[in-house]
């Protein structure tokens, strides 16, 4: 059976079961009907690999599961890359259905984002998320680079991959300092490092570590990317990154950290 990836809420508790009126000034309740619906998120982003499934399932809500109930559907989709139903079909008894979005893989260029939302605009439950939006982005074809050892300043030095995009020179350290929190860099020509995603205001790249302090909660990142302090040099198999690390309650300062392999 394919994996098939979920969004929305698949243990959702029936909070929709009574609307308030919003147009009411007494405090008037009523009971939604069976063909009131809403999304329980309003976005949702997914990278998916060369092994994951080219398709995906959106739950759409009602409030009232008594007898089956047909939901159309509006779809804004600028590629025009993704296939999705025009109706949502409740069965009698159901509080949820899902709603299949498909798409062709070989159609959608790597590394860009493709975005597709649904709207429920006829019955949406008063005060719910009536629009859902969901963007995905084909991965780049990962192959092992080197295994080195990485050195942070902060947090001393370990065993490290190092991966780089199929036809691009796109790098990753997976997990480089927590779980779930992939470090990925483009290397220039002239060997200068820049991050995933744009400068920030003061010049500099913002990475989320994933490293929860023991006193200060969430560790995060700025890179420096002045080649002058960040570089990557395959010859001599080398990379500096200039980090400044900090936390809500303060920083820790700017760290020399490096990769050799």
């Amino acid at each position: 059976m394919r994996k098939i990836k979920y969004f929305g809420a698949i243990g959702f508790i029936m909070l929709f079961l009574i609307a308030c009126d919003q147009n009411a000034t007494d405090g008037t309740i009523y009971n939604a009907t069976n063909t009131e619906v809403a999304f329980n998120e309003a976005s949702a982003n997914y990278t998916f690999g060369t092994d994951d499934p080219e398709e995906f399932e959106v739950l759409l809500l009602r409030a009232n599961s008594i007898g089956a109930a047909t939901i159309p559907l509006v779809k804004e989709d600028v590629s025009g890359l993704f296939t999705v139903p025009t109706n949502v079909e409740f069965a009698d008894g159901a509080y949820e259905a899902a709603i299949k979005v498909s798409f062709d893989r070989t159609k959608l260029a790597v590394g860009e984002d493709y975005s597709i939302k649904l709207n429920v605009p006829e019955n949406p439950i008063q005060g719910k998320i009536r629009t859902f939006t969901l963007t995905i982005n084909r991965d780049y074809n990962w192959q092992l680079f080197a295994t080195g050892t990485f050195t942070s300043g902060l947090f001393g030095s370990w065993s490290q991959e190092l991966y780089k995009a199929e036809g691009f020179n796109k790098y990753k350290f997976p997990e480089l300092f927590a779980e779930g929190y992939d470090y990925k860099f483009s290397v220039a020509e002239n060997g200068s490092i820049s991050l995933f995603g744009g400068l920030n205001s003061n010049g500099l790249y913002d990475f989320v570590t994933g490293y929860i302090h023991p006193t200060y909660d969430m560790v995060s990142l700025y890179l420096d990317p002045d080649i002058n302090y960040s570089f990557f040099v395959e010859t001599t198999k080398t990379a500096c990154f200039n980090h400044y690390y900090y936390v809500d309650a303060g920083n820790f300062g700017w760290k020399d950290d490096s990769f050799t392999w």
